[in-house]
């Protein structure tokens, strides 16, 4: 932090001075938390060393022994004598003993400050030891005097600590250190001018040479109340601020820092973060303030990924990055501080905010370890590390670990046995089983169990041997619909449980008397719909059967099913603070007396709930929503509505009342007892009209009030010393005056668009409201406004469609110098309006004169600022518009523009409308705009098709209607089509050509076109390449499309079978069943790709009658498939097809249903199967396609045999590849066709004899990384069996003991390759000459007996070749 002038930088110039004093040992530095203690060590330690008065720092600070480091290990990690936590694991060593460790680590911190010492000679310097905030002074002082008894003479402490006795220890007694040896010095809160100081020196220099940062500035000392953490986060919110936005944050700041405290600030400076900043600093908030003490920065990302706020991302090193970026912005800002070793703080003022989120740390995190486990019950995440795709415990011994976050796959790939039996926080993402493994139950010192996202879980039985569970998480797994009703009988200590999204209807009897659980989430159960089974309640007290004395959160949002508590009173729930139904069918809610501590009561979206119970025992409630919820036309609050002693009203704590949405709402009822209410929200409550209070002048504390889409008539009047910022009343046409609004002084945006009947008259002005940024009178009865109508403080000035505005009266806009967003779009009558108000505007980003004539546009080229200028309709001329660099959006439609500069002025343009700009000819430099997403030539004379339009990345809609000369498009130079693409009448289709076309599109809106325009179908697309994005989003939008240059190599991904003729290939991103894709693009596919698609389920929904053509199928990556073939349906369709291929199917079972009788698949010709971890067989043997020709099997890890013993007539199998099935035991069958078997990485096969019984076609044999492979074949397999062989290779297959029982090598053998074959004892038991080989290649073969081979002259064998006591002869 830079050094500001003042009293604390005389102050530290006093302590070095002490320091320097020889008979000085002790410097105490004591005062309030967050006054700047430890700022000043830093600062005192830094320039210590700077000066070379000190050689050095040792920091002893809360929490370093937390992971069980040793105070010799601690310092021993600071001098760099061992290694810091990241590498840890390399260091340890289980075979040194504990003392002598500690021992030699002595020796070396010993030498290494010796060797710090010596580096400044003749300077007599001291070691400076600084004790941060430590309870346990005495004891820490002795350690460290024996553990650094070698420069005794040389120690100087410097200690920070909260009491203003300064004596040693947390009871006070000073006889340590109140001696002539020790000074102490109290540090106090900053000046008014030390604080303005610190700010200006903080920030950077665009926020001083904001308007209002003299104001800032003025006002920051007494508000900060001289804390500088607050000051410096204040600085480092504006730091991040962008150019255009920093005028209004710098006023927002100034603004709120003059009618407020520090912690509404502080709140505010909150809200500036981006969202997942945001969400992970007030976990830092909640964890911090139950846990007085740093931890080490990798626990606390990993907080944050066990949490949930990363999981957007696919996987855990891109989790672990971004979170890394997080809290180095989070530092950066001032939030946390750092501490020595990677540790880190959290700013004492950043702890005291409160959080006025909606949802509070419930809405954001998915288990709420921070609120949970504040009374040390868990052993932590402990001392963890990143490393190879997951985090775990920093120790080299798997057994010692106790920590583990990690990927399901990678889990099943290399964790699924093993047993860590220490462990005691087990993350899982994305978990790939379909049970839990067993292994999981022998867990038994688990605290922390988390399973999130669990596609394709089904059983979670296992988990009630999970005893010490405090923590536990189980979402996604829509397959549970039913958990034992015993499960959580055994965690007595449960404090958190997350089954979000599970597919059960009630929950187990277990559960319900947890009573240590505090968080209950139970967000988005698709057939939940009551607390629990009903029978439980028969004959039995409410408080028997549920009793969560302790439940703090029960959120049950988005259950849209569930609709019944079955409870008559929430009672027993004395603890709750969060209650949230939102987006559920509840009905009614129980008698809520005795919840005093409810702070959040969220009823959104509820449809059913037509009655609340009295609200008077929520004496602390806070936020309270209701939007969208089916209410009566007059609302009943009961309770909220009037106290019955005016002076005490028992709602003051009450801040948001959110009705928006409330249909049926026709009354306000009183809010009289709302006296702390910042948010009032009755916007779209289509049928308010009236308020039970005629006045709202007590509800002073008010900050926003949303009234938009009602029917109200008048606005009750507001208190003169109004809070006021955000007033909303947006179409409300029934509103015909308001009150003066004058008095509200503080308002910062006002929106009247759409008040049809509201007339502003002559007199009415906004200029004395002196906070006002924003003002939209859009569509209103304006027909004149003051000269001086709008305050110099305005941004923002909408005045959209006011078709009886008089340009005679139009209000001087010269003082407006700092207004960024101008819209008088519509506002025809201003016609010949003098714009020459515009040039003192050089601050505007938005400019918006749309349909008003005027004769002569001015000179913009001072706009250097604008983003967005449209002119649409504006019948004029249109020049110098080379200035304007930052445009993203330019609208000159129906202009007569001439000419534009050459695009590459405009790199940033993202909409480029010109439509109707008749004497347009030419655009130059097209292809540079990387950023552009809408282009809009229609009804131009530009000459030629834009054929480079369609390179640019980001093209989201082209439209070219009305441009009839362009009469040629060459469709070969067409790459890409955007989601709309418009050609009109452009043009004609090029000759007839008969090159495939390749083509990526977005949506279908390209096939509509091509289908009305069957000539141009005919001629240009009788062979294509189309691959097809269609939309991901709600909204309708493609996102996350993929590589353009793909389609130019579809072959080489062998998405198109070998030997086939290009043409006609169609490849759909996203849900192909929930597409419309023309018939004729269909009719004529005869290769077709699906990817990402979670719409498709089988095989019958693909192959319709409308694929006709159809021969070969690519699914890749549809989570939902199960089985290919699953009904008799699905076998009927199954015949068109001679190529398939299946890649990553998660869900995938089976290929063909045990139940279906009929033949399938009888012309497939090769089936290729990669990825599909639940797939344990292909089908049965005696229905493999008669044609089937290849078949590969890659990655699948649960598929123990590949057929079953059993021969179907005719089988033509000629091409078998098995890769990496590590369940594979046998293939099965023997197969008289077959000439190519490749066997790899395959560690459980036993055997091969079965397929090689009949081999007399195979002509090539691979085989490696078959660890339980002993022989390849029998003594009952002849050798005249291998008369085709011509390829032999056999590699690491330690317990194979011979290859061929003959005596001789195969006739036609060319090549013959092993290696790395420990047990290898023959490789056939003559010594006759093999004539036809042509390689020979053995390596590391130890257990090879004494042979002769003799081989062809011609017969190369490479330099590796290494068998001792083979002896090979040429002849």
């Amino acid at each position: 932090m830079a050094n500001h002038a003042g009293f604390l930088e005389t102050q530290k110039k006093e302590i070095l001075e002490c320091f320097r004093d020889d008979n000085v040992k002790t410097v105490v530095l004591f005062g309030e938390a967050g006054v700047g203690k430890t700022w000043m060590a830093k600062e005192i330690s830094n320039s210590a060393s700077v000066q070379g008065a000190s050689y050095g720092t040792i920091w002893v600070v809360p929490g370093y022994n937390s992971e069980g480091i040793s105070l010799v290990e601690y310092v021993a990690i600071q001098l760099s004598v061992i290694p810091s936590s990241e590498e840890w694991d390399e260091y340890d060593n289980a075979e040194t003993e504990h003392q002598e460790r500690e021992k030699n680590l002595k020796q070396e911190i010993w030498k290494k400050l010796d060797q710090m010492k010596d580096a400044l000679p003749g300077k007599n310097p001291y070691l400076l030891v600084v004790l941060d905030d430590i309870n346990d002074q005495k004891e820490i002082l002795a350690n460290l005097n024996g553990l650094l008894s070698q420069h005794a003479h040389l120690l100087k402490f410097l200690i920070t600590t909260r009491d203003n006795d300064i004596g040693i220890g947390s009871e006070g007694n000073g006889d340590t250190i109140r001696t002539d040896y020790s000074r102490a010095f109290e540090i106090n809160f900053l000046s008014d001018v030390d604080s303005s100081n610190l700010l200006q020196n903080r920030v950077k220099g665009e926020v001083t040479r904001a308007t209002r940062f003299e104001r800032l500035c003025a006002a920051i000392g007494k508000c900060s109340s001289g804390h500088p953490g607050a000051i410096i986060m204040i600085a480092e919110a504006l730091n991040q601020v962008g150019d255009f936005e920093l005028e209004n944050a710098v006023e927002e700041v100034a603004c709120i820092i003059e009618s407020a405290d520090i912690n509404t600030l502080l709140q505010h400076v909150y809200e500036m973060l981006p969202s997942t900043l945001n969400k992970c600093c007030w976990h830092c908030r909640y964890l911090f303030l139950r846990h007085d003490s740093s931890i080490h920065y990798n626990e606390l990302i990993t907080h944050w990924l066990l949490e949930g706020y990363f999981d957007h991302l696919d996987h855990i090193e891109k989790a672990y990055e971004e979170a890394h970026c997080t809290l180095i912005k989070l530092k950066s800002r001032g939030f946390l501080r750092g501490k020595e070793n990677g540790y880190v703080c959290m700013d004492s003022d950043a702890l005291r905010v409160t959080d006025r989120r909606r949802e509070g740390l419930s809405g954001s995190a998915c288990v709420g370890m921070a609120s949970v486990l504040n009374d040390q019950t868990s052993a932590g995440l402990g001392r963890v590390i990143q490393i190879d795709g997951m985090i775990k415990t920093c120790s080299r011994e798997r057994s010692e670990m106790s920590t583990l976050l990690i990927d399901g796959a990678r889990y099943c790939r290399e964790f699924p046995d093993m047993v860590f039996r220490q462990l005691k926080v087990l993350v899982i993402i994305n978990p790939m089983f379909k049970e839990l493994p067993s292994p999981l139950s022998e867990l038994k010192e688990l605290q922390v169990f988390v399973l999130r996202g669990c596609r394709i879980l089904e059983s979670v039985g296992v988990i009630h041997e999970l005893t010490n569970l405090l923590v536990l998480e189980i979402s996604g797994a829509r397959k549970v619909e039913e958990i034992h009703d015993n499960l959580f009988e055994l965690m007595k200590d449960l404090r958190s449980l997350n089954l979000s999204e599970v597919g059960i209807k009630w929950l187990p009897r277990s559960l319900l008397n947890r009573s240590k659980l505090r968080w209950l989430i139970l967000r988005n159960c698709p057939n939940l719909e009551q607390l629990c089974d009903a029978r439980l309640l028969n004959g039995k007290l409410e408080a028997e059967v549920l009793s969560l004395v302790e439940l703090e959160v029960l959120d049950l949002s988005g259950s849209d099913s569930f609709q019944s508590i079955q409870v008559e009173t929430l009672s027993p729930f004395k603890k709750l603070q969060t209650l949230n139904l939102s987006k559920t069918k509840v009905e009614h809610l129980p008698r809520i007396r005795g919840l005093e501590k409810l702070t959040r009561l969220l009823l959104s979206d509820c449809p059913s709930l037509s009655k609340l119970p009295t609200l008077k025992p929520l004496l602390e409630l806070e936020i309270f929503d209701l939007s969208r919820t089916a209410l009566k036309r007059t609302l009943q609050l009961p309770g909220l509505s009037r106290s019955s002693d005016p002076s005490r009203p028992k709602f003051s704590d009450l801040s948001h009342l959110l009705l928006s949405g409330c249909v049926d709402l026709y009354k306000l009822p009183s809010t009289l007892c709302l006296n702390g209410l910042e948010e009032l929200n009755l916007s779209d409550a289509s049928i308010l009209e009236e308020f039970e209070d005629d006045s709202f002048e007590h509800l002073r504390s008010l900050q926003r009030l949303l009234l938009s889409n009602t029917k109200i008539t008048a606005l009750p009047s507001l208190p003169r010393s109004s809070e006021l910022r955000l007033l909303s009343l947006k179409n409300c046409k029934s509103l015909t005056k308001l009150q003066d609004l004058s008095i509200l002084q503080k308002l910062e945006v006002l929106d009247l668009s759409g008040c049809s009947e509201l007339e502003i008259a002559s007199t009415d002005s906004f200029r004395g409201m002196s906070h006002l940024k924003t003002i939209n009178l859009s569509e209103t009865k304006i027909k004149s406004l003051p000269q001086d109508c709008f305050p110099s403080s305005l941004r923002h000035l909408i005045i959209r469609y006011c078709p009886n505005w008089n340009k005679d009266n139009f209000p001087s806009l010269e003082d407006l110098s700092n207004l960024e967003v101008l819209d008088l779009c519509g506002a025809n009558s201003l016609t010949g309006i003098n714009l020459e108000f515009l040039r003192h505007m050089s601050k505007l980003r938005i400019l918006n004169l749309s349909e008003i004539e005027f004769e002569q546009l001015p000179s913009l080229s001072h706009l250097t600022n604008l983003r967005e200028l449209s002119l649409r309709g504006c019948s004029c001329s249109v020049s110098e518009l080379d200035a304007l660099k930052e445009l993203e959006l330019l609208d000159l439609s129906g202009t007569n523009v001439r000419s534009l500069p050459t695009l590459d002025t405009f790199t940033n343009l993202q909409q480029l409308l010109l439509r109707d700009c008749a004497k347009l000819k030419s655009l130059e430099k097209l292809e540079s705009l990387t950023e552009l997403e809408v282009l809009d030539i229609s009804g131009t004379k530009i000459e030629g098709f834009p054929y480079e339009v369609l390179d640019l990345a980001s093209l989201r809609k082209l439209n070219l209607q009305d441009m009839e000369h362009i009469k040629e498009i060459d469709w070969k130079r067409i790459k890409y089509v955007p989601e709309e693409f418009n050609l009109g009448g452009c043009g004609s289709p090029s000759p007839e050509n008969a090159a495939c076309l390749s083509i990526s599109i977005c949506g279908t809106g390209f096939f509509q076109f091509i289908e009305k325009n069957s000539t141009l179908w005919d001629t240009c697309f009788r062979k294509f390449h189309f691959s097809v994005w269609l939309p991901k989003k709600l909204d309708g939008r493609i996102y996350d499309l993929g590589d353009r240059g793909l389609l130019r190599d579809i072959e080489s991904q062998g998405r198109i079978p070998h030997h086939e003729e290009p043409g006609q290939y169609l490849e759909i991103h996203g849900s192909y069943c929930n597409s419309s894709l023309p018939e004729r693009v269909l009719e004529d596919a005869v290769h077709i790709s699906l990817m990402d698609d979670s719409s498709f389920r089988q095989l019958s929904q693909l192959v319709k009658e409308s694929l006709r053509s159809i021969k070969s199928c690519w699914l890749d990556r549809c989570p939902d498939i199960e089985s290919i073939v699953h009904s008799e349906k699905d076998a009927r369709v199954s015949g068109k097809l001679e190529f398939l291929n299946l890649c990553n199917l998660p869900s995938l079972t089976c290929i063909c249903a045990d139940k279906v009788q009929s033949e399938v698949f009888a012309d497939l010709k090769s089936l290729y199967v990669d990825c599909c971890p639940k797939l344990a067989k292909i089908f049965p043997f005696s229905k493999l396609p008669k044609k089937l020709e290849t078949l590969q099997v890659k990655f699948c890890d649960e598929m123990t045999k590949l057929f079953n013993n059993e021969v179907p007539a005719g089988c033509n199998l000629q091409n078998l590849d098995l890769l990496e099935l590590p369940e594979l035991k046998r293939i099965g069958v023997m197969m008289g066709s077959l000439q190519v078997l490749k066997v790899r990485q395959c560690p459980n096969l036993e055997s091969l004899e079965e397929v090689l019984g009949e081999a007399e076609n195979l002509r090539t044999l691979h085989i490696s990384h078959a660890a339980g492979l002993e022989s390849i074949c029998s003594q009952e397999v002849k050798l005249g069996r291998f008369k085709s062989l011509n390829q032999l290779k056999i590699e690491s297959c330690p317990r194979l003991k011979n290859v061929f029982s003959s005596s001789e090598l195969p006739p036609n053998l060319k090549i013959l390759e092993i290696n790395s074959c420990e047990s290898l004892e023959t490789i056939f038991t003559g010594s006759s000459a093999s004539s036809s080989l042509e390689r020979l290649r053995l390596c590391s073969l130890p257990s090879l007996s004494s042979a002769v081979l003799k081989v062809p002259r011609r017969c190369e064998i490479p330099r590796d070749f290494n068998c001792p006591k083979l002896k090979i002869r040429s002849v």
